[in-house]
């Protein structure tokens, strides 16, 4: 059964510079889960993951192996934005496009995408998804033994507001958020300034904690990614923040 976009994720648009989001109606059924890419980011070897063969451009289904997704490289361009060092310890990293970015975070099968997609098709606006703008990133610790459980994502500003709300829903699931539908309410943000950006603070509160994962979200964006650093540390997350773009 459809249902309306949450206000709350309207506002979550409004942090990636769209307009209403009204048009936008996914389905209670979307079903991303939060727990697959952190638990599969945390148990990466204790080096950087070599280049596979999936470390192209790749956007089919076929090309996507979520056995490891570490050794996904998709968008290496994309990667390169995130740091590749902080507080003198190596970030490990992995990238996704398109139709293997829901795959990755719902896992489901090619038809089951295809019928989650059509969920976001309205009478208002009947267009397809567009998958192709669909590109996520992350950055994780390297040495699960050593390394405290921190992490940088990041997605591409996809172009119309179906994608970026589709893009805002599988971060904020990908993240362990207790409440990915509504992660964007920025009211529940404590807007600071670091590094000389514009970022939304949140609270312990709002992810899944774990030995996995620790700390608060730390939401920023510019005219061409959204960004989302998690830490238990400020002071690593505001050294993160300031190698972003």
């Amino acid at each position: 059964m459809r249902r309306d976009l949450p206000a709350t994720l309207v506002l979550a648009l409004t942090l990636v510079g769209c307009g209403t989001a009204a048009s936008v109606s996914p389905s209670a059924s979307v079903g991303v889960t939060g727990t697959g890419p952190i638990a599969t980011v945390s148990s990466r070897p204790t080096s950087q993951p070599s280049t596979s063969t999936t470390a192209s451009a790749a956007t089919g289904f076929d090309d996507c192996d979520t056995a490891n997704v570490t050794l996904l490289h998709q968008a290496p361009e994309f990667e390169a934005l995130l740091p590749a060092t902080v507080a003198d310890r190596p970030l490990a990293k992995w990238s996704v496009r398109g139709r293997c970015w829901l795959k990755v975070a719902t896992g489901r099968s090619a038809s089951e995408i295809d019928k989650l997609l059509a969920e976001f098709e309205t009478a208002e606006d009947p267009r397809p998804v567009d998958v192709s703008g669909l590109t996520y990133a992350v950055a994780g610790r390297s040495d699960t033994k050593a390394d405290p459980p921190y992490f940088v994502f990041a997605a591409e500003r996809a172009k119309t507001e179906k994608e970026i709300g589709l893009a805002l829903l599988l971060m904020f699931a990908g993240a362990d958020f207790r409440a990915p539908a509504t992660a964007g309410d920025l009211r529940a943000y404590e807007e600071r300034t670091i590094a000389d950006k514009q970022v939304y603070v949140g609270t312990v509160e709002m992810l899944g904690q774990g030995e996995h994962q620790r700390g608060r979200p730390f939401l920023y964006q510019n005219d061409d990614s959204m960004f989302m650093i998690i830490s238990a540390d400020d002071a690593w997350a505001t050294e993160a923040i300031a190698q972003l773009p």
